[in-house]
């Protein structure tokens, strides 16, 4: 299965020098936000737990720029299989456009999300897109497959197979719009974190929903034009 590459515009992450300064967001760890499911990493083989939970990740936000902040619900995805989660407090850094992947990945990224995520609805599929997101940021070979290659994973629940599919159908059609945010878990000293993934959804611009709707519109007086 050939690594698939598709040009995206306006949803791939890229990296900008018109961003805006760099912000900060303190995450309490909460839980998952739609349950877990358990993998085992068979590779890389130096993860320190191997048979790990996997699935989307929630926490309650306790800062912004240094202002505390009540009530605010946070999810991501792990976007940095190599570390552990800081499940306490943790600063995270993050600059709307910047992240550390490469031109493919962010690509590859976004048709994820813009494929699937919105259809994710269970524990199962949860982990599964985790998985396949792992895969994405994390595999050297040149094709997807989370059975072999520097990135792997085996498990008897379904996630495993669920996530290949989800990589084999990045090609498909989008079920919603996202704008994807990294925030780097990475800090200086030994205090460090998982980094992770967000995702925004982010409505069709009016002219397109216009341009569809006449589009509608047409389609609808050919038909009546045939009866």
């Amino acid at each position: 299965m050939r690594r698939h590459l598709f040009g995206l515009a306006g949803l791939a992450l890229t990296a900008s020098v018109s961003c805006a300064s760099a912000a900060t967001i303190g995450l309490d760890y909460t839980g998952f936000s739609q349950g877990k499911a358990t993998v085992t990493i068979v590779s890389p083989a130096n993860i320190p737990n191997s048979r790990v939970a996997a699935g989307e990740l929630a926490f309650d936000v306790t800062e912004r720029d240094g202002v505390s902040v009540l009530g605010e619900k946070f999810v991501a995805f792990c976007a940095d299989v190599m570390t552990d989660l800081n499940q306490d407090g943790f600063l995270y850094v993050y600059e709307q456009g910047v992240t550390p992947f490469s031109a493919t990945v962010r690509e590859n990224l976004s048709r994820l999300f813009s494929v699937f995520y919105s259809t994710i609805t269970d524990r199962i599929a949860s982990a599964a897109f985790q998985v396949a997101l792992w895969e994405i940021v994390t595999e050297t070979a040149s094709s997807y497959d989370v059975t072999n290659g520097y990135f792997s994973v085996t498990s008897t629940n379904g996630v495993a197979e669920l996530a290949q599919s989800y990589l084999d159908g990045l090609g498909g059609a989008a079920t919603g719009h996202y704008r994807l945010t990294y925030y780097d878990g990475h800090q200086s000293g030994d205090i460090a974190s998982q980094s992770l993934i967000t995702a925004t959804a982010v409505p069709l611009p009016a002219s397109l929903l216009l341009l569809l709707g006449g589009l509608g519109t047409i389609g609808a007086l050919r038909r009546k034009q045939r009866l």
